[in-house]
């Protein structure tokens, strides 16, 4: 088992929120020497909170994910992946309607994946999709309209976990509300075509999602699937560049902005 960290050098960041309250995401690579049935990657995203009692709940909820995943993620094995999803969802429900009983909902997305097969759930109108075959397609179906139930009130019900095959080089993208009402299946396929690499990938998607309209700030994560039968991964310089724009440092921003600016002249090119 290697050591766990909370990027994977094949994964690409999408966030344009102030973050002043925390991340409304979050990610963890458990490296590339693990077994077939371990956790290899897990990673979700919340909607961006506007209120200071969704800023608590929605810290709460990435703190506790990132603590279940990296102190119990390891013991897992694949049997138990699909009833651990609907355990800590169940458990998240629970806490915000005791907690915060006027919070209007949380709007979640998790994917936990082994080496072969990703376990997916959802609650709101955020999105996960899988780039495979040359096709990104989604793994719920849009949700549309405010009716839709959320984690925190009492019309949410245990979520549906969607289970998907992986292939070495699989596209999996994360994307919050705000990313998922604009983005499509057409604009990410485009992009995963134009820009294989995770992170160029997600300066692509952010500069088209805002070109798109979205409203309210972007959340996304891309994470490329290792070959885990040892073939090489991103290089480190790849890495370097996908903390740089995840870090904001001023020098590394302007570059990212230069190169949104070329993704989206890429994709008006192509419509």
């Amino acid at each position: 088992m290697s050591e766990i960290d909370d990027a994977s050098p094949n994964v690409g960041v999408v966030y344009n929120g102030d973050g002043s309250q925390g991340l409304p995401y979050f990610s963890v690579f458990f490296g590339e020497e693990i077994e077939a049935d371990e956790l290899a990657f897990t990673a979700g995203v919340c909607s961006e909170p506007g209120t200071p009692v969704q800023k608590e709940a929605t810290s709460y909820a990435i703190r506790l994910l990132m603590e279940f995943f990296t102190r119990i993620g390891p013991e897992l094995i694949l049997s138990q992946y699909r009833s651990m999803l609907q355990r800590i969802f169940r458990h998240i429900h629970l806490n915000l309607i005791k907690k915060w009983p006027d919070l209007g909902g949380l709007e979640l997305s998790v994917l936990a994946t082994n080496s072969s097969t990703g376990y997916a759930a959802r609650s709101g109108h955020g999105n996960i999709y899988l780039f495979h075959d040359e096709m990104a397609k989604p793994l719920f179906p849009q949700a549309e309209g405010p009716d839709v139930p959320l984690l925190g009130t009492p019309a949410w019900q245990d979520s549906e976990i969607v289970e998907t095959p992986l292939q070495a080089g699989d596209m999996a993208i994360l994307l919050n509300p705000s990313a998922a009402q604009v983005m499509g299946i057409r604009d990410l396929t485009m992009i995963l075509h134009r820009a294989p690499e995770a992170t160029k990938a997600s300066l692509f998607l952010s500069a088209i999602a805002e070109r798109k309209g979205a409203r309210g700030p972007l959340s996304a994560i891309l994470w490329e699937v290792p070959n885990y039968q040892g073939a090489g991964i991103l290089t480190e310089e790849g890495l370097g560049e996908a903390q740089a724009v995840e870090l904001g440092d001023e020098g590394k921003t302007e570059h990212a902005d230069q190169a949104k600016k070329h993704w989206l002249n890429l994709w008006r090119r192509g419509k």
